[in-house]
């Protein structure tokens, strides 16, 4: 579920498509979107969204490149979304901070959330919902505390910012590692030259933020979160900055963080030091299902847990 024009809706996502190089040129790809056509036939969503990362040139000339009478659907760019890798170990203990810490304003606090914060977080999450297109649903809670479209966060899994008028901003520190695991296969030759000096000098006082190979990426998801509409430049430093201590206290090496391009607050972002990874989310479509029409709200597309 997600918000679309101020509505709750139900969205669709095409996840972790993979084709084999071997039957990539075959006939394989359109038995697979014939495939696709008719479940959307059966279960028309407003959209369906994927996303594939910008330096996969070759699956987006393939996918972009619409073909009306060959069955493939109809690929439309809907917002370029970085995901910000920020390393919790680095030198100083105020790292990933970029600048020295000034003075919070006397009006905010911040605190990890508890269940009588329940309301509060709901009412924030649907402020911000109603202002921005994609932007998550808080569902109902569990039996076990969690929350039904976020499995494995609670409540005090999540930082929240306050002022006089109540909970203004919110993110969740969200650890996936029980069912979603990274694993380090290979490294790209910026982090493989990293690694070796970082060895090589006696780790700069801090353990290596990156794993070896066959090592697994102990990290957390700044997600989901909400920023009360118009204060996301106020509020994004504040509000990160806490919830990096708060992951590297529980031991994370890494938080990432998710965002579209055009949010009103990504500048606020450069408050940490962080990897940037570019993806494109595109709605995905057939003419019988039609397009939904983007650009009314700010977008908040969309939450990386379910990228």
């Amino acid at each position: 579920q997600t918000y679309l024009d101020g509505e709750v809706v139900e969205v669709g996502y095409l996840h972790h498509l993979r084709f084999h190089p071997k039957i990539r040129g075959g006939s394989f790809l359109l038995r697979g979107y014939k495939a696709f056509r008719q479940i959307f036939a059966e279960q028309p969503l407003k959209v369906t969204f994927t996303s594939i990362l910008a330096d996969n040139h070759y699956a987006r000339h393939l996918l972009e490149t619409t073909r009306a009478a060959g069955g493939m659907p109809v690929y439309k760019r809907v917002a370029k979304f970085l995901t910000a890798l920020i390393p919790l170990s680095g030198p100083g203990h105020r790292w990933p901070e970029r600048f020295r810490a000034g003075h919070e304003p006397e009006h905010l606090t911040v605190r990890n959330l508890q269940h009588s914060d329940i309301s509060e977080l709901r009412r924030l999450f649907d402020l911000a919902g109603r202002h921005n297109d994609g932007a998550p649903v808080i569902g109902e809670q569990e039996f076990n505390g969690g929350f039904k479209f976020f499995p494995g966060l609670a409540v005090e899994d999540m930082t929240g910012v306050f002022d006089h008028s109540g909970l203004v901003a919110a993110t969740g520190i969200w650890n996936q590692q029980q069912y979603r695991q990274i694993v380090v296969t290979d490294l790209c030759r910026p982090l493989d030259i990293l690694q070796k000096i970082w060895h090589q000098t006696g780790g700069f006082f801090c353990k290596c933020p990156v794993p070896a190979r066959g090592g697994q990426v102990n990290y957390a998801l700044l997600d989901p979160w909400a920023i009360t509409p118009g204060r996301e430049n106020e509020l994004l430093p504040v509000l990160l900055k806490h919830a990096v201590r708060e992951a590297k206290k529980r031991g994370f090496m890494f938080a990432a963080m998710g965002m579209a391009e055009n949010f009103p607050g990504i500048e606020a972002l450069k408050a940490v030091f962080f990897m940037p990874y570019w993806s494109i989310i595109y709605q995905v479509f057939w003419p019988e299902n039609g397009s939904h029409e983007f650009g009314r709200r700010p977008l908040h597309i969309s939450n990386l847990g379910g990228l």
